[in-house]
């Protein structure tokens, strides 16, 4: 039988905290999902209600002040969801409220994220 090292030992709890940090998030990441599938599955003709339940899960997922959802129509980005945290400023969501719809080639972080088919995260 070999004989461990407290340099063996240290190194052993330390892969055991990144693998239950891991297994921690990717229980999140199963939470978050199932809780938008049930509530598309509670309301399957409104999408209001989805997009709002994505913004919440990705805010807290991100550990972020705010997080939005948009949809695309064609021509238009409309705000489908939004929330923030107790930090930022009412004028800060009037601001984003005011700013919707949004033409495509408007300047905007979700106007980019259309044109480039991609997410963002800032």
């Amino acid at each position: 039988m070999t004989e461990r090292t407290p340099d063996a030992y240290v190194e052993l709890e330390r892969q055991l905290e990144t693998r239950t940090a891991e297994l921690a998030e990717e229980r999140a990441y199963q939470s978050a999902i199932s809780d938008v599938l049930r509530i598309i599955s509670e309301s399957p003709s409104e999408i209001r209600p989805v997009f709002q339940a994505i913004a919440e899960r990705a805010m807290t997922m991100c550990n972020a002040l705010g997080a939005a959802t948009t949809r695309f129509d064609g021509e238009l980005v409309h705000l489908m969801g939004y929330t923030t945290s107790t930090d930022v400023p009412d004028k800060a969501v009037e601001a984003l409220l005011r700013a919707y719809p949004m033409e495509l080639g408007q300047a905007g972080l979700n106007t980019r994220a259309v044109r480039e088919c991609a997410t963002i995260n800032v």
